[in-house]
C-alpha cells in the first residue's frame, strides 16, 4: 500500500477477499493519512501504524486506548 496503484489493487483484493471468506482484516504499515483513508474506504476492521499513533509501553496503552476508536491522523 506504499502509494503505487499496484499495492492499492493488491490491498483491495486482500481485503475483499478476506471478507469473502468472513474474516476479518488488520492492515498493518498505515503510515499517511492518504493511506488510512483508502483502508478506511476498504472497510478494513482493524489497523497498525504511525498514522494512527506512536508505539508505545504496554503500561501505557490502557491511557491511550481510549483514542484508538476516531484516530485523528498524524
Amino acid at each position: 500500500m506504499a502509494g503505487s496503484p499496484q499495492a492499492a489493487t493488491l490491498t483491495e483484493a486482500i481485503v475483499r477477499l478476506a471478507e469473502f471468506m468472513h474474516l476479518q482484516v488488520i492492515a498493518e504499515g498505515i503510515e499517511t493519512s492518504e493511506q488510512l483513508q483508502h483502508v478506511r474506504d476498504l472497510n478494513c476492521h482493524y489497523g497498525q501504524g504511525y498514522a494512527l499513533g506512536l508505539p508505545t509501553h504496554a503500561h501505557l496503552f490502557p491511557t491511550h486506548r481510549s483514542q484508538l476508536r476516531n484516530p485523528t491522523p498524524r
